[in-house]
């Protein structure tokens, strides 16, 4: 929905042609028109506004259509009071049978509903009044059309200023860009000029060409040296993982070894062990002790082992 900025009815406002307007609405009983303006632009002090007309259609006539219609005005406060006065004469056109001859609306100019005016000279007697009143029509339509054509003339000038000032701009920016391209050559022209500062200049660059390429150099060399001390350390892993294998392997073969080994009978020693004392007597410390007797033992390599050293 369209949104306006101003809207009046026909007699709720002070402005010209406003009661006229009323009076001659309630005459042809029709509700009184509405208008509603939107402002199209303001610059500098210049206005385009497009103005809406709304005409009712016949309370007494069911099928009598409403009359809608926009025009484009160079304001509102004026233009809303033509807007009006085009609405009395299309009024006076379309509702002509309804309006007595004796009534003074009977005399007023009249317009098609696009707004062309309509001349009667030939079709019935007029009066001095009519003829003037219906030439003023001709007049006002032809100034409406007028001020038509300005605000549009206007507008597309308005159009042309403002890809005008989007060129100047560009312009601008060109000649900026211009400006920093001299300032880039007179520097040129400037160490062209002086060898010194030219060969300083080069020599600076040569320089930090060459650090960037050590700099590149040793992050590679750093980067394999890193690769193979990890290759290395993997190696190492492997190597380490395969020994404590083969120590895991090596004490559970001990420890069956050990088992076998003391897997024997117990018998009695039939002997006494004997000790002296300080006053060198005998004094026995073991009566019937046991000991084992074992299976023959044999050396670990026996079984495929080797003592690690």
């Amino acid at each position: 929905m369209a949104h306006y900025d101003e809207t009046v009815i026909a007699r709720d406002v002070p402005h010209y042609l406003s009661l006229t307007l009323f009076d001659l609405s309630r005459d042809v009983e029709i509700a009184p028109p509405v208008f509603q303006g939107r402002r199209l632009y303001q610059e500098h002090g210049i206005e385009a506004w497009a103005i809406k007309t709304f005409i009712p259609g016949s309370d007494a006539d069911p099928d009598d259509l409403d009359m809608t219609y926009t025009e484009v005005y160079p304001d509102w406060i004026n233009s809303v009071e033509i807007a009006m006065q085009g609405a009395i004469a299309r009024i006076c056109h379309k509702f002509r049978p309804m309006i007595p001859p004796t009534s003074p609306y009977y005399k007023f100019g009249e317009r098609t509903e696009d707004g062309t005016p309509v001349d009667r000279t030939g079709e019935e007697a007029h009066s001095v009044t009519r003829s003037h009143l219906t030439e003023r029509e001709f007049v006002s339509a032809n100034t409406e059309l007028l001020l038509k054509k300005q605000v549009t003339w206007i507008g597309e000038a308005r159009e042309v200023l403002r890809q005008s000032n989007i060129r100047v701009m560009q312009a601008e920016a060109a000649l900026l860009a211009i400006d920093d391209k001299r300032l880039a050559l007179e520097e040129r022209i400037t160490l062209l000029e002086d060898p010194v500062k030219l060969e300083e200049k080069m020599i600076c660059s040569d320089i930090w060409a060459e650090t960037i390429q050590k700099t590149l150099t040793l992050m590679l060399e750093n980067r394999a040296a890193e690769a193979k001390d990890v290759e290395a350390l993997k190696k190492e892993k492997d190597a380490l993982k395969k020994e404590n294998d083969a120590l895991k392997l090596e004490n559970k073969l001990l420890k069956e070894t050990v088992e076998e080994l003391t897997d024997g009978k117990e018998e009695e020693d039939p002997q006494e062990r004997i000790m002296y004392n300080s006053e060198n007597e005998v004094v026995p410390i073991a009566e019937g002790k046991k000991r084992k007797t074992s299976k023959k033992t044999y050396p670990l390599a026996c079984y495929g082992i080797v003592k690690r050293h």
